[in-house]
């Protein structure tokens, strides 16, 4: 059974939240699953990475979208998953140059499942087009810029 974990922030006129998967409960030692390839008596580790740990990236995003409703840009993200992810910033921009943060998430530390995020972006203004990225950070202070994504919220048509 999977247990669901809202964790709520307001930024910046904004209103966020993570939609966290929280790990079932441990099973017992005994029915503990046994990674076949490690010597014996050793339980399999939750992730597994190989090569270099500089060159693990910090959070890889499996799906970043925006749309909009009631006068919001409405934004959400999945993590695949995450390595030493401290925080999470989204960040604006109006000329896809210079972007501003407009929320801060905790990270997940390590985790190999996803998470979902979220953030309702009222600081707009109708027929404008903004720019959205994330920009991830580890316990080193090191950060990875990752995709960017625009939205433009509609200009409201007269009632008639």
């Amino acid at each position: 059974m999977k247990r669901v974990l809202w964790i709520p922030c307001i930024l910046m006129g904004g209103v966020a939240s993570v939609l966290a998967q929280a790990p079932a409960p441990a099973p017992p030692a005994a029915a503990a699953k046994i990674n076949p390839a490690a010597p014996a008596g050793q339980n399999a580790p939750a992730m597994v990475f190989s090569g270099d740990p500089r060159e693990i990236p910090i959070i890889t995003v499996e799906d970043f979208r925006a749309g909009w409703e009631n006068d919001r840009v409405h934004l959400e993200w999945t993590t695949a998953t995450e390595f030493q992810s401290e925080r999470l910033f989204l960040e604006r921009s109006e000329d896809n140059r210079v972007f501003t943060i407009i929320s801060e998430f905790a990270g997940q530390g390590v985790k190999a499942s996803p998470t979902v995020y979220r953030f309702d972006d009222g600081m707009v203004r109708p027929g404008a087009l903004y720019y959205y990225r994330l920009v991830s950070q580890n316990a080193e202070g090191e950060i990875s810029v990752h995709q960017t994504i625009s939205s433009s919220p509609p200009i409201a048509q007269p009632l008639r």
